[in-house]
């Protein structure tokens, strides 16, 4: 029985902490595609060193003509057509089986539209809400607007081929020592650490932001059914599990009791997972800012896979924490687990991580 600190408020699923064997991965490398920026010497290292450690064919690897700047982050949609949609469809009809694609640090996030107007005031392209989406999402959907998720929800394993999607993902940070990291704590990911749900009772009063909560609240079965145990913090304040963290699911910086410095305090294991309802929390993807709950404040800290956001509702564009502990609980990787337990594609979600990383496997 695993022994756990006692924190205010917080209430503890006493449950056996069974480590599953873990670590080895099935996901054929093979159907990964890794992306970098030909102009960057450090995004190729980047590639790389991930198809190095996964064993990923050397043709898998895309390099794009993007601009060599480590603060390229956004482009406009021909743009973004015609620099990375275009070449990646093209490599992949090449590559048949392709289900997975990485893209390596130093390649744009966002995608712009040209304006926005929101209640009569016009912004430019640079600002957060000038987003049609995120290179990401628009590339696992094939669009860059909404669209439901074929593979929301899905009992089996992933395959482009059957749901006409492909599970993108990231390997970035605020620092280039934080993306390379990320290989690292994948590859060594295994069972152990906290799995903590920070609930926030202040939402409750909102329909929108409850369903959140009460998904938060279903997720604890998951828990359970999986022989795991739960920390929960059902207060309003932000609590700081002082304990490495498995899982972490919570409000982030929307959390009505936020606070950056115990956020800048987290502490996770390799091979862990988090997850936050809160719309902007990948807005600032190399320009970290604990104040603001980035979610490279958690890539610093030792997460090994997180989603994050550019804007957009969260309760509804999260990931269904009770579907997400079912999944990477349950032994599916990285990739599968994020995009199973999300609604939409096409969107603002940006997910990082490794997407072949597997902690768990199935009892």
């Amino acid at each position: 029985m695993r022994t756990f600190h006692r924190v205010h408020g917080l209430v503890m699923l006493l449950l056996l902490f069974g480590a599953a064997q873990a670590g080895a991965q099935t996901t054929d490398p093979g159907s990964v595609l890794v992306v970098a920026n030909a102009n960057s010497p450090q995004s190729i290292a980047l590639a790389d060193y991930y198809m190095g450690r996964r064993a990923i064919p050397a043709e898998n690897r895309l390099l794009l003509d993007w601009n060599a700047s480590d603060t390229a982050e956004s482009c406009d949609l021909p743009t973004y057509n015609l620099k990375i949609a275009d070449p990646i469809r093209e490599r992949i009809a090449q590559l048949p089986g392709i289900d997975y694609i990485v893209l390596c640090r130093n390649l744009p996030y966002r995608i712009l539209r040209s304006t926005v107007t929101i209640r009569g005031v016009v912004l430019g392209p640079n600002s957060v809400a000038g987003a049609a989406a995120s290179v990401d999402s628009a590339l696992s959907a094939g669009r860059a607007s909404v669209a439901r998720n074929p593979y929301f929800g899905a009992a089996d394993a992933f395959s482009s081929a059957r749901y006409g999607i492909y599970l993108v993902t990231r390997l970035d940070g605020a620092t280039w020592g934080d993306a390379f990291k990320l290989v690292d704590r994948s590859v060594m990911a295994a069972p152990g650490g906290v799995i903590f749900f920070d609930l926030d009772p202040e939402k409750d009063t909102y329909p929108v932001y409850k369903v959140f909560n009460d998904a938060m609240g279903r997720a604890l079965n998951a828990v359970a059914d999986a022989g795991q145990a739960a920390l929960v913090d059902s207060t309003s304040a932000f609590a700081d599990p002082a304990p490495a963290l498995a899982v972490y699911v919570g409000w982030g910086a929307s959390d009505s009791g936020f606070s950056s410095t115990r956020y800048a305090n987290f502490a996770f294991t390799p091979g862990s997972i988090a997850e936050m309802g809160c719309p902007t929390s990948a807005a600032s993807l190399r320009s970290e800012s604990a104040s603001t709950g980035q979610i490279n404040v958690l890539i610093r800290n030792g997460v090994t896979g997180v989603k994050g956001y550019l804007g957009g509702t969260p309760a509804l564009a999260s990931a269904d924490p009770e579907l997400l502990m079912r999944s990477y609980l349950g032994g599916r990787n990285l990739a599968e687990s994020f995009y199973g337990a999300s609604r939409f594609v096409g969107g603002y979600d940006v997910v990082i991580g490794d997407p072949l990383c597997r902690t768990y496997v199935a009892p």
